[in-house]
């Protein structure tokens, strides 16, 4: 069951960093979240003394930030992707479990140093545990902050190297346009480009309308948009999640394939008599010289057991 955090509250620093961009009209980015296993005291717990901090008790992990927008007048919400190993190369990023008691976002305007923008602790004695990447977790986690007026801010979101971009979307059943063979619909998300990698998940209340309009699994990312298909005009519209990944599938790598043996997986070479073609089929040709004859069998079995 997930364990209650108390509301965030925006740190000193926080507090001057908004008053600074509203004082020049500038943009505050939002830059990651960070979660620990600290632990808090009730006196600690208050937020005169969460205010006064400039970073966690005991920092574990750093999480890119997916998006962010204004929810009212004095509201934020910002989402990150929380997860024990990378989700394009599944490469481990937990390597040991902890309790997750403490969560930080941090802020900064221009090439100004970053700073902790607010701060929650876990309302109990301890957190959710966040297993290893023996055990594989995704959290899609949003978090709420206050800010003084959120009308005088503008929030920039920075897509941070190896972290994915989330973001809500909601289909519309009248964008949608007929191609001859079928339906597309072009959604906004402004920082989507060809360079990246798209997957969506379809809500649960749109799965029965995306299934019967014969929504496409296909999703393409082009400049300033998400791109989605169709078999027919959906009837309803559709919500989904959209998640954008860098695609780092023609970058280098330091990997060594190691030698296989008969405790490690790995690779090996073709002998005699054994040839590989182009599309990884291995065949084994013997060579007649290399075969026993029955003179041959009948003599090695009567060594073999004393006959």
């Amino acid at each position: 069951m997930p364990q209650p955090f108390k509301k965030a509250v925006v740190t000193d620093a926080g507090i001057a960093l908004m008053a600074a961009a509203q004082m020049v009209n500038a943009k505050v980015e939002f830059t990651k979240v960070v979660i620990g296993n600290g632990v808090y005291s009730a006196e600690e717990k208050t937020d005169e003394y969460l205010q006064a901090q400039t970073s966690l008790k005991s920092q574990k992990n750093t999480f890119g930030i997916s998006d962010a927008s204004i929810i009212s007048e004095h509201l934020i919400k910002v989402t990150a992707l929380l997860t024990n190993a990378d989700p394009v190369t599944n490469a481990p990023i937990i390597t040991e479990g902890y309790y997750i008691n403490e969560i930080g976002v941090y802020a900064k305007i221009g090439d100004q140093a970053e700073v902790l923008y607010s701060i929650a602790v876990t309302d109990s004695d301890s957190g959710d545990f966040m297993p290893s990447n023996d055990y594989p977790s995704q959290i899609i986690q949003d978090f709420y902050i206050s800010v003084e007026n959120a009308e005088n801010v503008k929030i920039k979101v920075v897509m941070s190297p190896g972290q994915p971009y989330i973001k809500p979307i909601t289909i519309s059943k009248d964008a949608w346009e007929d191609d001859g063979t079928g339906f597309h619909v072009d959604v906004s998300v402004p920082i989507a480009s060809e360079d990246l990698f798209p997957i969506a998940s379809i809500a649960s209340d749109s799965k029965d309308t995306a299934q019967t309009a014969g929504l496409w699994n296909d999703v393409e990312s082009i400049d300033g948009a998400v791109r989605f298909w169709a078999d027919q005009q959906p009837k309803s519209d559709i919500n989904a999640i959209v998640v954008l990944y860098e695609d780092r599938s023609k970058e280098g790598t330091d990997y060594v394939l190691p030698i296989a043996d008969e405790d490690t997986l790995g690779g090996v070479m073709l002998g005699t008599g054994i040839e590989g073609t182009e599309d990884g089929t291995i065949s084994a040709h013997a060579n007649p010289e290399d075969i026993a004859d029955d003179a041959e069998v009948s003599a090695m079995i009567k060594e073999i057991f004393g006959l």
